[in-house]
């Protein structure tokens, strides 16, 4: 996921959902804390061959794209990480899931 600041940050995301049709959750993949969870919100998306592409007010401020056909410096490093992520996934479950739902309960209220 790369999200337009400035500059652009760019995450491996570990874990992904809609909390509402305009706003989406992610957990940076290999995190361990609150400052891991993200959230975005945007009043359009786009699929485009790179990914889905997020726009607020017609500009972009987001993209969710594989590995594969992400814009990042080595996507090597990143395949490397995913594959660690896949091992401590498990064991941050609990808090990940934690704080999608209160995430997505304060949307809902």
């Amino acid at each position: 996921m790369t999200v337009w600041h400035s500059p652009p940050e760019q995450y491996l995301v570990g874990d992904f959902a809609w909390l509402t049709p305009t706003s989406i959750f992610w957990f940076a993949a290999n995190g361990d804390s609150g400052a891991d969870v993200h959230t975005l919100e945007f009043d359009q998306v786009n699929r485009e061959p790179e990914g889905l592409r997020f726009f607020r007010r017609g500009k972009c401020v987001g993209l969710l794209a594989p590995i594969d056909r992400a814009d990042v410096d080595d996507r090597d490093d990143f395949r490397v990480a995913w594959q660690i992520w896949q091992h401590i996934e498990p064991l941050r479950r609990a808090f990940i899931e934690s704080k999608k739902w209160a995430l997505y309960g304060a949307r809902c209220a």
